[in-house]
């Protein structure tokens, strides 16, 4: 008797309502439009969403009409990207760059955070972001069979890095805007010593 007794108790406090949370940090339809700071919110809301449509960077809605219609013009030239080019002539050939892939963190409309960068000749960089570029620490692989990790300042090695060549031989040593700077030790893939010095802005010393 007493096991049936616990086992209604249990079942009758674990209905939904019982287990209803409202959320402390999200609106909901519920709680909405309560005060003039909802309705201000809701209005920026509208305004970011015409916005993303009329002004946003890249292409917005309307200009992308104008460039795809009849007309053809979209207040763009030669000096522009080609993306405007491929969308006006439905020809992605137009503008190979925009197979590049990006999967990642994005702030402000900008890569910043971690991501993977696929440019569409089949190189790949896979680390730290910030303004746009790889900033910080990541890794490069080229179609080649070259590969780095290291540090990165606006998208060149810098500072402490190790470069690998497709044959296995290694590179360990220091960048500076995208060249070989200071001491360096290069071995080969088995880890022999091939030889070891100095680099000055890519110029052995």
């Amino acid at each position: 008797m007493a096991s049936v007794l616990l086992l209604s108790l249990g079942l009758a406090s674990c209905t939904d309502s019982f287990l209803d949370v409202t959320s402390k940090t999200e609106s909901s339809t519920g709680t909405f439009y309560k005060t003039e700071k909802d309705a201000y919110r809701a209005l920026i809301g509208c305004y970011d969403g015409w916005r993303q449509t009329s002004s946003a960077m890249m292409v917005g809605f309307y200009m992308a009409s104008e460039v795809m219609s009849a007309e053809c013009f979209g207040a763009t030239g030669n000096a522009d990207g080609r993306g405007y080019q491929a969308i006006d002539r439905f020809d992605i050939s137009q503008s190979p760059a925009d197979l590049n892939l990006y999967e990642g963190d994005w702030k402000n409309n900008r890569r910043e955070g971690k991501g993977i960068y696929k440019w569409s000749n089949g190189d790949v960089y896979e680390g730290d972001w910030k303004d746009n570029r790889p900033n910080g620490e990541g890794t490069l692989k080229t179609v080649a069979g070259m590969q780095y990790k290291g540090g990165f300042v606006d998208g060149l090695e810098e500072g402490q890095g190790v470069q690998i060549d497709k044959d296995g031989n290694r590179f360990d040593g220091f960048f500076k805007q995208g060249k070989k700077n200071g001491p360096f030790v290069e071995t080969d893939k088995d880890g022999k010593i091939i030889r070891k010095g100095t680099y000055k802005f890519g110029r052995l010393q």
